[in-house]
């Protein structure tokens, strides 16, 4: 069985010029891999901050919707369909009959 080297990873830069082009091209590559990790950084937490504002505001929409049906959070006055109900208990006292269809007979 025969091996392989690869020989062209393993050997320096001769000449001051290929070390200069090997020194900026490192550095570009380490330059781009911070920028797209950076990148991918922000998607990621962005990611989070959307769901976590997505699952506030279901949990605020339930709180929301529900809070009707708790008698104890409308004050003990809950109705039966899960909207708060508000009595107005009183009497009155007819004080004039009015009827539009005597208006035209005189």
């Amino acid at each position: 069985m025969s091996q392989y080297r690869y020989i062209f990873f393993q050997q320096k830069p001769q000449s001051f010029l290929s070390k200069i082009v090997a020194t900026v091209l490192g550095i570009a590559v380490l330059v781009g891999a911070f920028l797209l990790g950076a990148v991918v950084l922000i998607a990621f937490f962005g990611f989070i901050v959307v769901m976590a504002i997505i699952v506030y505001a279901r949990i605020w929409w339930l709180k929301r919707k529900f809070a009707g049906a708790d008698p104890s959070a409308t004050g003990g006055q809950g109705g039966t369909d899960g909207h708060s109900m508000n009595v107005l208990d009183g009497e009155y006292t007819v004080v004039d009959v009015h009827d539009d269809n005597k208006r035209g007979d005189n």
